[in-house]
């Protein structure tokens, strides 16, 4: 008997279909058989009770020490922000700078009223603009570095006063 062409396909592929359905069913019996082979997990597992009654006890241990951990904060806030040091300094520099641009227009005029030797005139005006750019960049670092402090100094202030607020009764 002689199949056509289809009937020879149809007849191939159900014969793959029926070996890879057998091989998957073989397959799945195995994986069956291995995790009934291994005893059930016994891993605790937390719940939401749990993680708050760890929680509390752990900020109950805290507030214990919640004067000191005040204090302390207070001490590291006080150490980042030099607060009247920096400002002085900042200030300082800020009349710096003033002074040295005075001094540059100053040497700037006279040299235009008056003929001065001009390598004399160059040098001058060449240090002094060197001394006004060194006072200005320091003023410049000064200034970001008092702005991020004061950045860090806000966060330690919001959790000093969220500390302070916490009433450690509540929590027992």
């Amino acid at each position: 008997m002689e199949y056509t062409l289809d009937e020879k396909v149809d007849q191939k592929v159900c014969e793959y279909l029926r070996k890879h359905h057998e091989e998957y069913r073989n397959t799945k019996q195995k994986m069956k058989e291995l995790v009934e082979q291994y005893e059930k997990c016994h891993t605790p597992t937390l719940d939401i009770e749990a993680i708050k009654d760890a929680f509390v006890r752990s900020l109950n241990e805290k507030m214990e020490h919640r004067d000191e951990v005040l204090g302390n904060l207070k001490e590291i806030r006080n150490l980042i922000f030099g607060g009247e040091r920096t400002l002085q300094q900042q200030t300082a520099l800020w009349e710096e700078s003033r002074l040295l641009e005075e001094q540059i227009q100053t040497l700037i005029m006279q040299n235009a009223r008056i003929a001065m030797d001009q390598e004399q005139y160059q040098k001058e005006f060449d240090e002094l603009v060197e001394r006004h750019s060194r006072v200005k960049q320091e003023y410049e670092e000064q200034a970001i570095a008092a702005g991020q402090d004061v950045g860090r100094v806000a966060q330690i202030d919001y959790f000093i006063s969220t500390l302070e607020e916490l009433n450690p009764q509540a929590y027992c």
